[in-house]
């Protein structure tokens, strides 16, 4: 099966709208964007204490992601680098998010990050 960029680059615009929100929600928090939250409300809580910190830190991801799925969209070489970077960081994430006992929240991470790479 082949990914078209363009469907790479969807990909990463909607990662970056998330992520955006989740910044939002931290150098904010208060707003109606806090619902994003509602599903995962416990991590959202711990996330307020470093609110400052972990908001930037959602922004600036936002960027890359916006950044990821301009040159990806386009067909652009270090594009696609940068997309494999975050899929492959991503993967790593998740398996060490399944061996430490997250096996719902790491398991599926994996596949869909094999499938991807």
């Amino acid at each position: 099966m082949y990914i078209t960029p363009k469907a790479i680059g969807v990909f990463f615009g909607l990662a970056k709208v998330t992520t955006a929100a989740a910044a939002v929600t931290l150098l904010s928090p208060g707003t109606a964007v806090d619902a994003i939250w509602d599903f995962k409300r416990e991590q959202f809580v711990q996330m307020l204490s470093i609110a400052g910190p972990g908001g930037a830190g959602f922004a600036v991801f936002s960027a890359v992601l916006a950044t990821t799925a301009f040159g990806t969209a386009t067909r652009k070489r270090w594009g696609f680098g940068v997309a494999l970077a975050i899929f492959v960081l991503n993967a790593i994430s998740d398996a060490a998010r399944f061996l430490s006992g997250g096996s719902c929240e790491g398991g599926p991470g994996v596949a869909v990050s094999a499938l991807i790479l």
